[in-house]
């Protein structure tokens, strides 16, 4: 028997899915798609704004990029949010972003949301007994891991933006990893788990949900699911030589929803508000033996998400909303049989949905974010997708976007906009991010005789993102350095580095590294003392996750 979709059914749809769109506005241009999508007819429940809808200016002159853009970007998504409202949806929208800190954090861009360390640098941070930097007073890396994705967490709620696809909790345990790298905290599965339940704790503070990723785990692979599909070679259970899915990939997980359960009874727990915000994101990595299937990614199996993340017995016991990555990366549409005869995206959100994802993403193109939709429509019509369990689904969602504030009446007591209270908050986040960047300086000054290979990340990382006018000298054994390109990737660099007693310029040091090919560049690098020069007068940029550095000891 063939289901009738109401609009009130294709509202509820509506919720699963979380779309992104082009252009500095979603009111003019490319932008008004996400209009269409949040409007009536399709009613998108959430809305991915990406590092190219931050970095251009709408006004004619530009604004000023650190005060007026942040304005302009607060104005649309509370015009989205009323454009939501009068198309009928019954509860605000789900804004999302890409906010880690370091590398990959889309609303620093051009100084309109505070730049922090990223997740390596923070990890790096040593734990002093009592260190007073003017008002910042921090004691662990912990400690400072919280306080940053609060201070994050803080600009993101004034902005309009209230989920972060953050923080990364893969366990970087492949040094040649092309994707994750410095974006983990580390290769320690147990410390990896603390600073995700430390991050968790900051942003929640704010009001802004965690996206915890990549679920199951993308960090023993040298594949980039941007750009192909890894297969991970693992058991789910504990194994006696410490390689399963139990032992390193899945502790974070297993952490937070431990933390998650246990409340406010323990350390580093949650409060039941808290608790409803976190949500899992589930990453494009095949588990065939787990799974049984070489080539089924993990955010469309039925036997990761309902299995290993949700069963409560076997598995993880994860009762709150799970997110897909986004379904365009070629990790889906170039992998899946099923999905290679399809468009992409559009077949797989079905896929994702029947597996146990509640939200689906897909960032780029309307054509295909529409397609999904009405694919999903189908599948509910005809039953391949139940309603009841769509609407379990629905109750998790809902129950998450009331944590977060988003019921209307709630919603609309948000005051307007606050310049004094912006730049208030953005001077004292800059003195935390100062005080950051200068512990890790330490850390690395101590022991940058001691760096193992894979520590070179961290190094070159550290130098290019920091303000500080300081000379760090490493003398390596003769090494390889593999620079790995990732898609849709730029950087701006207008700092020199020097390397020895030459000089090069980064920008055209990493050329090679801007276009989105899936090419390895490959530096020999004789015996020598590597100097990186912070000059007073200059400043670096690193915009997105450009290159991971993994260096290889060995001899001549």
């Amino acid at each position: 028997m063939t289901l009738k979709l109401t609009d009130d059914i294709k509202k509820e749809i509506g919720q699963h899915f979380i779309f992104g769109f082009h252009g500095p506005t979603p009111f003019s241009g490319k932008g008004k798609d996400i209009l269409t999508l949040t409007g009536p007819g399709y009613w998108a429940g959430n809305v991915i704004y990406m590092k190219r809808n931050v970095v251009e200016t709408v006004s004619e002159p530009p604004v000023d990029s650190k005060h007026g853009r942040a304005e302009e970007i607060a104005s649309h998504i509370a015009g989205l949010q009323q454009h939501a409202r009068a198309s009928g949806q019954s509860i605000g929208l789900g804004i999302g972003t890409d906010q880690e800190g370091g590398l990959v954090s889309a609303f620093s861009t051009n100084g309109v949301a505070t730049l922090f360390p990223g997740a390596m640098a923070m990890a790096s941070i040593p734990d002093i007994d009592d260190l007073t930097s003017g008002d910042i007073v921090r004691k662990s890396s912990l400690e400072f891991t919280e306080a940053i994705y609060a201070a994050q967490g803080a600009e993101l709620n004034m902005l309009g933006v209230n989920w972060a696809f953050a923080p990364v909790g893969d366990v970087n345990s492949e040094r040649e990893n092309p994707v994750i790298g410095v974006r983990s905290f580390g290769d320690d599965p147990e410390r990896v788990a603390q600073h995700v339940l430390s991050s968790c704790k900051g942003l929640t503070s704010a009001g802004v949900a965690p996206s915890v990723k990549h679920f199951p785990g993308h960090g023993d692979t040298r594949v980039d699911s941007h750009l192909g599909l890894p297969r991970i070679y693992k058991e789910w259970a504990h194994n006696s030589d410490g390689s399963g899915l139990e032992d390193i990939e899945l502790v974070p997980f297993r952490r937070l929803t431990e933390k998650r359960k246990a409340g406010t009874n323990t350390a580093l727990g949650f409060d039941d508000n808290a608790r409803d915000m976190i949500t899992v994101m589930t990453g494009h990595m095949s588990l065939p033996l787990v799974t049984g299937k070489a080539d089924e990614p993990a955010s469309l199996s039925a036997v990761v998400t309902n299995g290993i993340l949700r069963e409560r017995t076997s598995g993880l016991g994860f009762d709150g909303v799970v997110v897909t990555d986004c379904l365009e990366m070629d990790a889906i549409s170039r992998t899946k049989e099923d999905l290679r005869k399809e468009k992409r995206g559009e077949i797989g959100a079905v896929l994702a949905l029947e597996a146990g994802a509640d939200v689906v993403m897909i960032c780029h193109t309307f054509e295909k974010q529409r397609a999904a939709v009405e694919r999903v429509w189908a599948a509910v019509e005809s039953g391949r997708i139940s309603l009841d369990v769509l609407r379990e689904s629905t109750k998790r969602i809902a129950k998450w976007k009331k944590a977060l504030g988003l019921e209307w009446d709630l919603y609309a007591e948000r005051v307007g906009w606050n310049l004094n209270a912006w730049d208030q908050l953005k001077g004292k986040n800059a003195a935390l991010s100062l005080a950051a960047y200068k512990r890790t300086a330490v850390c690395l000054l101590l022991f940058s005789q001691k760096l193992a290979p894979r520590s070179h990340a961290l190094l070159f990382g550290f130098k290019m993102i920091s303000n500080e006018n300081i000379d760090i000298s490493l003398v390596p054994r003769p090494i390889t350095v593999k620079f790995s390109a990732l898609t849709s990737c730029s950087m701006r660099s207008e700092r020199p580095m020097v390397i020895s007693s030459k000089i090069y310029n980064f920008t055209n040091l990493s050329y090679q590294m801007v276009p989105n090919e899936n090419k390895d560049i490959l530096l020999n690098f004789p015996p020598m003392t590597v100097i990186f020069s912070a000059l007073t007068s200059c400043k670096a940029s690193l915009e997105r996750p450009i290159v991971v550095v993994c260096g290889r000891a060995k001899s001549i």
